[in-house]
């Protein structure tokens, strides 16, 4: 099934190759998001807040935009450079900022281990770190 998909992707449009990069995108913001807070409690995190969810999936589509906007889907990956580097950091910065700032007006608390606490503010950095480097790939 992978390699029928593969051998597939190059006769493909090129609205239907961006759509499957958002997808890549949207699906990498969630996973280093999950693995941001699991990372720095030391716990397999599971949200279980409505508000904590919803603030996540607007970083994402925040994220997105700003990628967007920073032209990551229309560079031609031969020609990937330092400044696309520096595009895809900035665009994974963004996303994480939008994430803290949007964290932060909630104001929700999280369980772990059975007690209460306010969202970690370092899983902002670590957020932004996994992000650029499963973006990168």
């Amino acid at each position: 099934m992978v390699t029928e998909f593969l051998k597939h992707l190059p006769e493909l449009s090129r609205v239907r190759k961006r759509a499957i990069l958002v997808g890549y995108d949207f699906a990498a913001m969630a996973l280093s998001l999950w693995a941001a807070f699991s990372a720095r409690l030391g716990v397999l995190f599971v949200p279980e807040s409505p508000k904590l969810i919803v603030a996540a999936l607007a970083s994402f589509l925040i994220g997105i935009f700003a990628l967007f906007r920073l032209n990551i889907y229309h560079i031609v990956l031969r020609y990937f450079d330092l400044r696309t580097v520096s595009r895809i950091l900035a665009g994974a910065a963004i996303a994480s900022v939008a994430w803290v700032v949007m964290a932060y007006l909630l104001q929700d608390a999280i369980t772990v281990n059975g007690m209460p606490t306010l969202v970690p503010r370092s899983v902002g950095f670590i957020y932004c770190g996994f992000l650029f480097v499963l973006l990168f790939m």
